[in-house]
């Protein structure tokens, strides 16, 4: 599963879709608390609370991950048949622009000329044609729904299994945001080469801190 996720999302998208997933959950659990009077708080409200908006947002993420995905290949469509109908100077121009936003920013001008001229070499050989949805898109958008959708869930675990104690539940479901959240930026450093317990309590402290200025303003 892993590794059909993987084969759609890059690490950045994998790692902020839990991200969001996780935050999500903690912040409708919250509010949903918050918003319960006296006797009221049930763990049956909260657990459907939290998966409906997590459903909802895995929704709205999958069909922006098409959008995206949709964008970029016209986008791309566009400038290949810029450049085939454009001054060659000009289009290296903008090649050499684009490097300039990559890891390849540090090469020398004589370095980036030849992997324009390279770029515009292959680019005559392509046929621009129209963006439009494919499988991958689809199977992608169902990637991002499935790990939002995951992250809210294992908030939720502890209420299934403690019904009638919902504030040791919503302890227990803090506890399981933290390992969660420091799980994410332990990884994240190990894409960044930053150190993995600095990073990983970071991204522990900045998800509650967005949690609950979002639980203040209403959730």
């Amino acid at each position: 599963m892993v590794e059909k996720i993987g084969r759609y999302l890059e690490p950045s998208e994998r790692l902020s879709e839990i991200i969001f997933g996780l935050i999500m959950a903690m912040t409708v659990a919250s509010s949903t608390k918050l918003a319960s009077g006296e006797g009221m708080l049930s763990a049956r409200i909260i657990i459907f609370a939290v998966l409906g908006c997590n459903i909802a947002w895995g929704v709205v993420d999958g069909i922006m991950y098409i959008f995206s995905n949709l964008l970029e290949r016209g986008r791309l469509s566009e400038f290949i048949s810029y450049a085939k109908s454009h001054n060659s100077e000009k289009v290296i121009t903008m090649v050499e622009n684009e490097i300039d936003n990559t890891i390849f920013k540090s090469l020398n001008s004589e370095e980036k000329k030849k992997i324009s001229d390279e770029f515009l070499r292959s680019v005559a050989k392509i046929q621009s044609e129209k963006a439009h949805i494919t499988r991958d898109d689809m199977l992608g958008a169902c990637a991002s729904f499935l790990l939002v959708f995951a992250s809210g869930f294992i908030i939720v675990v502890p209420f299934f299994f403690l019904p009638n104690n919902v504030y040791l539940a919503l302890k227990l479901s803090s506890v399981v945001a933290i390992i969660g959240l420091f799980s994410v930026g332990y990884q994240w450093a190990r894409f960044t080469d930053r150190n993995k317990i600095r990073t990983g309590a970071g991204m522990v402290l900045i998800g509650f801190l967005i949690a609950a200025i979002t639980t203040v303003l209403g959730g």
